[in-house]
């Protein structure tokens, strides 16, 4: 029971790790995208002159972060293109990316260029663009996404590809939280019934041939059981907790019987033969009679 148990709480810590995981890694890779774009937004905007403005917040269309670069402002395609893969090195961001340049108005592509991890493809260098407002756009992919679905956004189709994405890692934090409730569950059934066992136990004790029933007051033996009176328990448990030990006679009668109105040394002697009746069956069990002491219980092994 104990290995199992001590499994159950490995599995359900791990479960609760991936849950975690999965939940935490987004916000953080997100973070780090909209970083880069808004240091690129404000290295262009250096580039073009103004050092100044306020870079505005950087939003999210989809699966693409967008920085309205301002109104009145011209670029040069070589000076995004150096501007856009020092600010990936200075970062340490290791992720593909297609760069896009939008009119504000029409949201046309006036120019655009992929930074890849491979350090493959050549963009078009040598052209400045007209003077006017524009728009910053970085698209973000995995190596293995392939550059038809990033730039199928427009159609709708990476608008379903990122809805079908999402919904499966919803179901697997689902599957992962449903796993992890039954697993709970069966920890908490198993543990009811561990606990009632553990009770069971803590109220029985082990008297050589006999168990100790100090809840119920019983002596058990080959099945058979012998109830006791709440003194003779009361005596019993005081002798096994002395186990070995000589107790006073007065220590017995204090602790025994002083709720009692009136009571003798003649009472503790007849409730010392009772118990020693009751457990005859076992003669490793000795109940011995300390002379102008008291008793002392032992068992003989």
């Amino acid at each position: 029971m104990d290995f199992i148990r001590k499994w159950l709480w490995v599995f359900c810590l791990i479960t609760l790790y991936a849950i975690g995981n999965i939940s935490a890694q987004t916000p953080v890779v997100e973070l780090r995208e909209q970083v880069v774009t808004r240091m690129i937004a404000h290295k262009l905007l250096q580039e073009a002159g103004d050092s100044v403005s306020h870079v505005p917040v950087v939003e999210q269309f989809e699966n693409e972060y967008r920085v309205k670069l301002g109104q009145h402002i011209s670029f040069v395609p070589d000076s995004v293109v150096q501007v856009a893969k020092s600010v990936f090195g200075n970062l340490g961001m290791e992720r593909n990316c297609i760069v896009s340049i939008y009119e504000c108005d029409s949201r046309n592509i006036v120019y655009g260029f992929q930074v890849r991890t491979s350090g493959e493809g050549t963009p078009c260098l040598g052209r400045e663009q007209y003077q006017g407002c524009f728009t910053l756009g970085l698209r973000f992919y995995d190596p293995e996404t392939t550059i038809r679905s990033a730039e199928s956004a427009s159609s709708g189709h990476d608008a379903q590809s990122e809805k079908s994405t999402f919904l499966s890692s919803i179901g697997s934090q689902v599957v992962l939280i449903l796993v992890m409730a039954v697993l709970l569950f069966l920890f908490t059934r198993n543990n009811k019934r561990l606990t009632k066992i553990d009770e069971e136990t803590i109220h029985e004790l082990m008297i050589g041939q006999y168990r100790f029933d100090t809840r119920h007051m019983l002596l058990i033996r080959d099945g058979q059981s012998v109830g006791l009176t709440s003194k003779e328990a009361d005596l019993l448990l005081l002798l096994l907790d002395n186990l070995n030990t000589t107790v006073k006679r007065q220590d017995i009668l204090k602790q025994v019987w002083e709720d009692e109105g009136s009571y003798d040394g003649r009472t503790l002697d007849v409730y010392i033969s009772k118990l020693r009746k009751r457990l005859e069956a076992d003669p490793a069990i000795k109940i011995i009679n300390v002379r102008g002491v008291g008793y002392k219980m032992a068992i003989q092994e």
